[in-house]
């Protein structure tokens, strides 16, 4: 009797734990829906309620991520242009072009060349007027590649982030690294959680873009396409590339020619 008693009241508490744990995971699958809910709610906190473009792509995003549509897409691919789509423009010329007028004119022990000093002091200029010659795209580029050559990346690196630091033109309270549209920051965060592979393909230079999108957007260098520069390695000399192999002891630096610009039929390429 004693025996049959305690198996009794094993049982009994084995099923209030059986109970006692269905009651719980229902409870945490309750609580998984809900905050998977509100996290799809709050996705556009930036967005006007029942925005229209939204509204597409949550429609679009359902039937390729549905297993059984028949528009059902494994591979996911979303590409985004970065000046004018994910960061300021025109505040009020682009930032690659500001990035690189501050550094020729205000770095601290930098001599440009004249002819380089020349395109900072005309950004300087364009700055303040906001008419932009149809010559500057090709200048820059061509000027920036120059007045980089021998810097290592993690050296350019530094530099985007003390770009960043400083203020943006026309905004109060606003460092430039911080000069992203947010509502296009949600697209982005709401396709990389819906498993969509994420790449920028700019007109800037990639190791510009990078070091812009560093803390920001959350993908990897690789998936970064921009204009670019040749690389060179530090131990290299006037060896060219296909005569000289990369060391342990090397270290990666701006080669400081221009590759392509990646803009239009380029950007297409």
């Amino acid at each position: 009797m004693e025996a049959r008693a305690i198996h009794k009241r094993e049982g009994t508490f084995m099923m209030k734990k059986k109970c006692t744990w269905m009651i719980l995971m229902c409870a945490i699958c309750i609580l998984l829906t809900a905050c998977s809910a509100g996290k799809q709610q709050d996705a556009f906190q930036n967005w006007e309620e029942d925005a229209v473009p939204i509204t597409a792509l949550k429609e679009y995003v359902d039937k390729v991520t549905d297993e059984k549509s028949a528009r059902n897409m494994e591979d996911r691919i979303a590409m985004f242009d970065l000046d004018g789509t994910l960061y300021c423009e025109t505040f009020p010329i682009y930032g690659e072009w500001l990035l690189f007028a501050d550094y020729v004119l205000n770095t601290p022990g930098y001599q440009a060349p004249e002819h380089i000093r020349a395109v900072a002091e005309e950004l300087a200029a364009i700055e303040k007027a906001s008419d932009i010659p149809s010559h500057m795209e090709e200048t820059h580029i061509k000027a920036h590649a120059e007045a980089f050559s021998g810097m290592t990346i993690e050296d350019y690196y530094e530099v985007v982030e003390a770009y960043k630091s400083t203020a943006a033109d026309g905004f109060n309270g606003m460092a430039r690294g911080e000069a992203f549209y947010l509502p296009m920051l949600e697209v982005v965060d709401y396709l990389l959680e819906n498993d969509f592979i994420v790449y920028i393909c700019s007109g800037t230079n990639r190791f510009t873009v990078r070091g812009l999108i560093d803390g920001v957007i959350d993908i990897p260098a690789r998936q970064v396409i921009g204009t670019d520069f040749t690389i060179a390695a530090s131990g290299q000399g006037e060896e060219m590339d296909m005569h000289y192999s990369y060391t342990e002891d090397d270290e990666l630096l701006m080669g400081g020619t221009l590759i392509t610009k990646n803009v239009k039929m380029s950007k297409v390429a």
